[in-house]
């Protein structure tokens, strides 16, 4: 991996982050560049995976961990569903797709998300090269402190945790 090319993807997730993300987080321009922007990768994903400039095991490690976060955030979405109804300080994107598109289910968004991230992770790699681990260790480490944020505020509110809460 290039040291110069990882910092500079680094440094523009950290400028990303404060300037855009952070400032508009509850508003919906952030679902809506999640589908514009994934949505390019999504099919940039497609591409590349079907013509084979990107296999399988390039990626695999890091998909390999993004999968375990994904079952690991939407188990949590779904703890904190069934607690507090979903809401924009659960997340975000999802009560904007649920408003938008009212006739599916909340829970078909997270089923769409394990092959979109897929191809979205090929796009990637397409587009940075080795250095994508630099990206998706960003994205990793967001996601970790959004979970956490997410089991504090909505699981455990308080209640020390154990298996007789998950039950109720």
């Amino acid at each position: 991996m290039e040291l110069l090319k990882s910092l500079i993807i680094v440094a523009v997730v950290l400028i990303y982050w404060k300037f855009v993300y952070y400032p508009y987080h509850k508003k919906d321009y952030t679902p809506i560049s999640f589908f514009f922007i994934g949505g390019g990768l999504f099919f940039y994903g497609l591409y590349l995976f079907f013509n084979e400039r990107v296999i399988f095991s390039e990626i695999s490690l890091v998909y390999y961990i993004m999968l375990g976060f994904l079952i690991t955030s939407f188990t949590l979405l779904l703890i904190s569903i069934k607690k507090s109804k979903l809401k924009t300080d659960i997340d975000i994107t999802l009560t904007w797709a649920k408003k938008t598109f009212p006739f599916m289910p909340y829970w078909s968004w997270m089923i769409i998300a394990f092959p979109a991230l897929f191809f979205i992770l090929i796009a990637t790699y397409g587009l940075l090269g080795q250095e994508h681990i630099a990206f998706w260790g960003m994205v990793f480490i967001a996601w970790i402190f959004s979970n956490l944020k997410l089991y504090k505020k909505h699981i455990r509110r308080g209640k020390k945790w154990t298996i007789q809460n998950f039950k109720n």
